[in-house]
């Protein structure tokens, strides 16, 4: 009987020890974790003409922002191991990368590093944005064209031109696209205000909700296992199929010269 007290405290301990790792993961899995040293920063000033501002970087996050000033400036923070990035001009292409061996982390990390990167009101080049563990989020209206990649983090951004945004496992969240807009993912949510022109949009495992989309030629949107929920569309024909799921159009014009094709394998879709 004693024995079978001791095994019984013992299978009691490990769980408990095993649900804390487990919530210690998951909180690691949503919050980059920093625990030690101090916020170090660096600034980087370009008064060049600049036609594409190009980042290459493994475990940092990328902000964007626009401001009154007429210089491309960088901003890099850091905190935790100490590691530096190279910010440098390739002919007219701004190019931010890491410096030496970086630390790949997927959701776990122990670091806190983030690159912003001010541009002028008025700049008119495009941006081709790569992390490979960290968030982007892409502040202001911008018309200009993006691409946009990242492995383990989520992408957000308000008002952008042409766009090629693809996150393995992330959300996206963005408000109106102006352009073409071409967007994937293979684990996370996609979640946009309003589409113009002409959308491709594709996930396996998340859900994509479009409040309005106002496209002009024929585009697509297809998941394995999430709904597609667009709550307003213009007059467009919708043809949809799903193998395991519902499907509600509402004021379908079979007549109408754009399609949009909504495909799911198990997910509902649902068009007003």
């Amino acid at each position: 009987m004693k024995n079978n007290s001791l095994i019984i405290l013992l299978i009691f301990v490990l769980s408990l020890l095993m649900i804390i790792c487990i919530g210690f993961m998951i909180f690691g899995i949503n919050n980059k974790v920093s625990f030690v040293g101090k916020y170090t920063k660096k600034e980087y000033l370009f008064e060049e003409e600049i036609s594409k501002i190009k980042t290459s970087l493994t475990d940092t996050d990328v902000e964007v922002r626009k401001y009154d000033g007429n210089k491309v400036n960088v901003i890099y923070q850091n905190k935790g191991k100490n590691k530096e990035i190279d910010v440098h001009l390739n002919n007219d292409i701004l190019e931010v990368s890491d410096k030496g061996l970086s630390n790949f982390c997927f959701g776990f990390c122990f670091f806190d590093r983030k690159v912003t990167i001010y541009v002028p009101n008025d700049y008119k080049g495009s941006f081709d944005l790569d992390t490979k563990s960290g968030d982007i989020e892409i502040l202001n209206n911008f018309n200009n064209s993006f691409d946009i990649r990242t492995i383990s983090g989520d992408i957000n951004g308000k008002n952008l031109g042409k766009n090629n945004i693809k996150t393995v496992s992330g959300d996206i969240e963005l408000g109106d696209l102006f352009d073409m807009s071409k967007i994937s993912t293979t684990s996370g949510d996609i979640s946009i205000d309003c589409i113009n022109k002409s959308l491709s949009i594709s996930s396996v495992s998340g859900e994509v909700s479009i409040d309005k989309i106002n496209i002009s030629s024929d585009s697509y949107i297809s998941t394995v296992s999430g709904d597609v929920v667009i709550k307003k569309a213009n007059d467009i024909y919708v043809e949809t199929k799903s193998v395991s799921g519902d499907s509600s159009i509402k004021n379908n014009n079979r007549k109408s010269d754009t399609i949009l094709n909504v495909k799911t394998t198990s997910g509902d879709i649902d068009v007003n």
